[in-house]
């Protein structure tokens, strides 16, 4: 057996499947040192944004105003699927939309600098800094400003160290759309959709825009209907909040669903929904959500800034919080500012009485302003923020050694005295790299037959796998007998991806002749297809239950050959 030379997008199904299997490396196995110019690029794209002097513009775009509030015109939505927009068209909506992101402010860095001198210990140290240049005391004014000095750079370069990353790791995973435009399909940034564009939404990737769903893929003649129903206004804003159970008749805002259902959306990020949601021809997907199931052509509605996400994105950022160890530090140095002060005051009344000049004599340290400073730099633990900066600096460096980004030093601080952390699991508190342990295999059945129809019962869409498909199809590197069974003359006839109804994928293929329909999915929903003996049942039902003890997620097998009966593997 070769492989055939080419892009894996021009093989056969399952030629592309034994490339993939053969060439697949993992992307966080590779070494993050060394970015190429492409990635450079990109996170340069990510971190555009308006001038800090820039004060009129309300976006990232050159030509946006303060003006723009999201509406699109509805003749902008009326473009036709199969011509998509023009050139000519995008670069119009652009000036006015600017790009499809959610664009934080760029912070200007000099002022950002400024802001490392501000606080009220610090403002101690600058008054005893003038009061030291008053009195030409050099010495403790140099420590004083080196002090100042060190403290701001060492704040400031490790959070732009920070940004920088954060910058770059952004353009890394810069999300990828296709579009229809001047009558062809084209792969673009997700940032260079305009509304108006005619997306393709499809299985395994993540949903780029606010779109509004038009027809299924392989139905583009139902784009008819759609504009008839567009016209009869029989489609509502789609807010999610307002999306009723999907066994109810009506959805989104009382609009009745036409037909049977186009795609399925993962809205969990946005909803706390654990289960896809169904949606229909008129219906929205929103952006940064999940298809989990179908391929649809969708029209963009409105940019990502003005999107349902994008609002609440916007929300978000207009919180200010100076975080609790700058709160601590600022309560600290006010309490210590009042009692210089009074014992400054004492001091100058005292002097007063042993009639004490203020600045005189010049070269003697018996005059008041002396005393002043005296107190200032006494008072003041003037080392206190250059010692909890570089602390706090060096708790970084180690932190990123642990492959963890710390945008504020203070907020390693805010962590440390956190008492009760909510967190999901997959990702955060596991790898997120999915593995199959050795099968459990029904007796006189061979191990090499099942993984093949587990193969076979799994997506074969390899630029969007979902991770259990992924997973499976990687695992037969370990069964090379597995593989020899796919090299055979397969042809896959219906695939019926996972829904959480069946809670099961089922696949019809063809072998010399014969039909096999495989399935692979929940233990009991791939039991209840077979008519396999109690005591085959109950073991089953054990193991499952055993591996479930052992936290492993369990994934039954099964197939039925021609009109057979099924047979558990």
């Amino acid at each position: 057996f070769s492989v055939a030379p080419g892009n894996i997008e021009d093989l056969d199904e399952y030629t592309a499947l034994q490339k993939f299997i053969s060439t697949y490396r993992d992307p966080r196995s590779a070494s993050v040192v060394g970015d190429d110019d492409g990635a450079m690029k990109n996170a340069a794209d990510a971190a555009k944004g308006k001038q800090w002097w820039q004060f009129w513009r309300s976006g990232p775009s050159k030509n946006a105003t303060s003006t723009d509030e999201g509406v699109v015109p509805d003749d902008w939505l009326n473009a036709d699927i199969k011509q998509g927009l023009t050139n000519a068209e995008v670069e119009n909506r652009r000036k006015r939309f600017g790009f499809n992101e959610i664009s934080t402010e760029k912070e200007n860095l000099f002022l950002k600098f400024l802001g490392f001198f501000t606080g009220p210990i610090l403002y101690v140290m600058e008054l005893a800094v003038v009061l030291a240049a008053g009195l030409r005391d050099w010495v403790d004014f140099g420590v004083i400003i080196a002090i100042l000095v060190l403290n701001a750079i060492v704040g400031w370069y490790q959070e732009k160290q920070a940004a920088d990353v954060v910058a770059s790791l952004k353009g890394d995973i810069a999300m990828k759309a296709q579009v229809i435009r001047n009558g062809q399909k084209e792969e673009i940034k997700a940032r260079e959709i305009v509304p108006g564009d005619i997306v393709i939404i499809e299985e395994g990737e993540t949903v780029p825009a606010d779109a509004r769903l038009i027809c299924d893929f392989d139905k583009p003649e139902d784009f008819a209907l759609y504009i008839e129903l567009r016209e009869q206004h029989e489609f509502g804003d789609g807010d999610p909040d307002e999306e009723k159970d999907d066994n109810e008749e009506e959805t989104e805002a009382g609009i009745k669903h036409q037909g049977t259902s186009i795609v399925a959306t993962d809205q969990s990020a946005i909803t706390g929904e654990s289960l896809a949601v169904d949606k229909y021809m008129g219906d929205v997907v929103y952006y940064t959500t999940g298809c989990k199931r179908g391929k649809a052509y969708a029209v963009a509605i409105t940019s990502a800034k003005h999107s349902f996400v994008g609002r609440t994105a916007t929300l978000v950022q207009g919180a200010k919080d100076q975080g609790h160890f700058k709160a601590i530090m600022n309560s600290i140095g006010t309490a210590l500012l009042v009692l210089v002060v009074f014992w400054i005051l004492l001091a100058w009344i005292g002097g007063f009485f042993h009639h004490l000049k203020i600045a005189t004599p010049e070269h003697s340290s018996i005059n008041l302003l002396h005393y002043a400073l005296i107190l200032l730099i006494v008072g003041v633990p003037v080392g206190l923020p250059v010692v909890t900066t570089t602390t706090l600096a060096v708790g970084a460096a180690y932190l990123a050694k642990q492959q963890a980004i710390v945008q504020k030093l203070t907020a390693i601080e805010s962590l440390a005295g956190v008492d009760v952390l909510c967190s999901d699991k997959t990702g955060t508190l596991t790898a997120n790299q999915l593995s199959i342990r050795e099968p459990y295999v029904a007796e006189g059945e061979d191990v090499n037959w099942m993984m093949a129809v587990a193969a076979l019962a799994s997506s074969h869409n390899i630029k969007s796998l979902d991770p259990i498909d992924k997973v499976t199809i990687l695992t037969l590197r370990r069964f090379p007998k597995a593989r020899e069974i796919l090299r055979m003359n397969w042809t896959t006839e219906k695939f019926i991806p996972f829904d959480p109804v069946s809670k099961r994928i089922t696949a019809i293929c063809h072998l010399d002749g014969d039909r096999y329909t495989c399935a692979k999915g929940a233990p009991k929903a791939v039991l209840a297809l077979t008519n396999c003996s109690k005591e085959m049942s109950d073991l089953y039902k054990n193991k499952a239950l055993e591996f479930a003890r052992r936290g492993f997620r369990s994934l039954g097998v099964a197939y039925q050959k021609n009109d057979e009966d099924w047979v558990l593997l």
